[in-house]
């Protein structure tokens, strides 16, 4: 994961995907099969890797296309970890958002995947009160930064709402659809994670909305 070589890390880096999924299926089966848990036995020294991982985008050499891969496929990997390590993984995410929030555009921009990336598997009492202080920080990175860590932003508020909608207040999904409006027309090229958390806060605000809107 670590390896200079982007093609060695992205390879590396999916051998761990692969790794936890199958971990993952295994804790949810029915059928009474021994899982040796070694995803989170390397946890202390695979997730501080994967965090550098997603720095890699544009971080270094001649190609960032290269670079891009090796954050791409951390990202993957970090998804997958967090569903089968569950709570395991939030403290040491913590600590990585608040070391590079105010850092580089690279180093905000993998914070920002790394607190999309655990949505799914930790439990939501212990998610929420590390989502509700993120909230002002991801809507003004959607709004006014640059494309790469705009869409980084996009896409973990459409997690944020897809996992753990209850902790997002509707003071926050008023502010985030103007956002998702105003950033639609000034950059299409977010239109992905725009239409993401569209379906989000329609999927939240449907119960309170008139019925005939939907005929």
């Amino acid at each position: 994961v670590t390896a200079l070589s982007d093609v060695v890390a992205v390879q590396a880096l999916e051998v761990w995907t692969s790794f936890a999924e199958q971990e993952l299926q295994i804790l949810q089966s029915r059928h009474a099969k021994v899982c040796l848990q070694v995803t989170l036995q390397a946890l202390p020294a695979l997730l501080p890797a994967l965090l550098e991982a997603l720095s890699r985008a544009g971080g270094h050499g001649a190609d960032e296309d290269d670079g891009l891969e090796v954050s791409n496929a951390a990202q993957s990997c970090l998804i997958a970890v967090a569903r089968t390590v569950s709570d395991a993984c939030v403290h040491k995410v913590a600590q990585f958002l608040e070391a590079n929030l105010r850092a580089t555009a690279v180093r905000r921009r993998a914070a920002i995947v790394a607190f999309g990336a655990i949505q799914e598997g930790p439990a939501v009492q212990t998610l929420k009160p590390f989502i509700q202080p993120m909230l002002p920080t991801l809507l003004e990175a959607f709004r006014r930064e640059d494309f790469p860590v705009a869409v980084a932003a996009a896409w973990a508020l459409g997690r944020t709402l897809e996992w753990n909608p209850a902790s997002v207040p509707d003071d926050a999904q008023v502010t985030l659809f103007e956002i998702c409006v105003e950033r639609l027309r000034s950059d299409p090229r977010l239109f992905v994670e725009v239409c993401h958390c569209l379906d989000g806060l329609v999927e939240q605000q449907a119960a309170t909305l008139p019925p005939e809107i939907f005929e």
